[in-house]
């Protein structure tokens, strides 16, 4: 169980365990890509450092291919 900013490892699908109350997924699809998500922070004033320390307490797991 990783924080999306330590040991990030963007090949495959990951479920997130959990995420900080300061942060929110929204749903940003796209025609290349209708499945797309974000986080973002739902304070619109949080610091780009702030949001960094936000993002490295996201907790996920890999998802096993079937």
């Amino acid at each position: 169980q990783n924080g999306a900013g330590n040991n990030w490892n963007p090949q495959g699908a990951y479920q997130i365990v959990s995420i900080p109350d300061e942060l929110e997924i929204i749903h940003t699809p796209s025609k290349n890509n209708p499945a797309h998500f974000d986080i973002i922070p739902k304070d619109t004033k949080t610091t780009t450092v702030d949001f960094q320390k936000l993002l490295n307490q996201i907790v996920t797991k890999p998802v096993k291919e079937k």
